[in-house]
Order: structure tokens, then C-alpha cells, then sequence
């Protein structure tokens, strides 16, 4: 179902411009070209009317389609994110779950010391660092994509901050 439009910001704008067009225009005429006749919201002249009912129109109208168009945006930028999160819980699970078992080999394999302790510290390291970067991955709030090369992107994550944070 179609959203109501005058609930939205741009919309508003755009009908609250086109008043502001209308009253300067009467005001305008009122004091450069109609020095002897009383002010006129609503001019007499039918042309002049007309002329101000389809410019007010015009921008009524490029107002909704600009609010129209902005929204659309929103909500596709909202479900690229939904499904980044979806796919990036996904893979974190995954992935996560992969690294976690590995880990245990090292530990094992470090408690039999059958691999080298400074080889085995920096490995779990990575690991662990490796999760910790899918978990921020997972909780991001903006995405912006980098390309890196003619058909390959990148994520560039960002966190929205409260502002007590």
C-alpha cells in the first residue's frame, strides 16, 4: 500500500513551497504591476490564475516524486543491509565455527606439545582476530561498497554511535 504522502518530509516541503510561490506572486504583483487595485490572493485575471495554479502544481507534484523516489532509496539501502546481516550471521556461524574447532586442535596439539608455543600463540591470535572482525562485520549499520577493481567491491563498515557511546 502507498505510504501517505503528507506524513513526509520532502512532500511537505514541496506543498509548502508552492504556497509560499503562490502568496509571493500575489505580493508581487500587488506591488510592481497593480498599484491602484487591492491585493489579490486569488487574481481575477483568469491567466493569472491558471499560470499559478500549474506552476504550484508542477512543484507539488516534483516534491511527491522526489519523496517518492527517496523512499524507495531508503527501503532498498535498509534491505541491502538486512541481507548483509543475514548473510554475514550466516557466515559467521559458519566460519566461526570452523575457526573455533581449529583452535581446539591447536590447544590440543599444544598440550601434546606436538607444535611450537610461539607458533601456536600467534595462530590462535589470528583466529581470534579473524572472529572478532566477523562479529563487527555482522553488528555494522551502514554499508558503503569501495570498488577495488573493474568487477570486484568492498565493504567499508561503519557503526552508527549512540550519542551517550
Amino acid at each position: 500500500m502507498q505510504p501517505n504522502l503528507l506524513t513526509k518530509p520532502i512532500f511537505l516541503f514541496s506543498v509548502l513551497l508552492s504556497c509560499l510561490v503562490w502568496v509571493a506572486e500575489s505580493l508581487f504583483h500587488y506591488f510592481l504591476f497593480d498599484h491602484g487595485h487591492h491585493f489579490e490572493l486569488i487574481p481575477d485575471d483568469q491567466n493569472e490564475l491558471w499560470m499559478r495554479i500549474v506552476i504550484c502544481t508542477i512543484i507539488i507534484i516534483f516534491g511527491g516524486y522526489i519523496q517518492r523516489q527517496s523512499t524507495k532509496k531508503k527501503a532498498l539501502e535498509e534491505e541491502k543491509l538486512r541481507t548483509l546481516k543475514a548473510t554475514m550471521h550466516t557466515v559467521e556461524d559458519r566460519v566461526g565455527n570452523t575457526l573455533l574447532g581449529i583452535k581446539f586442535l591447536l590447544l590440543d596439539a599444544q598440550n601434546s606439545q606436538i607444535i611450537n608455543l610461539e607458533l601456536s600463540h600467534e595462530i590462535l591470535k589470528m583466529i581470534d582476530d579473524t572472529i572478532n572482525e566477523l562479529r563487527e562485520i555482522r553488528n555494522l549499520d551502514v554499508v558503503r561498497e569501495k570498488r577495488f577493481s573493474k568487477d570486484t567491491y568492498y565493504l567499508q563498515t561503519e557503526r552508527r554511535t549512540a550519542p551517550d557511546e
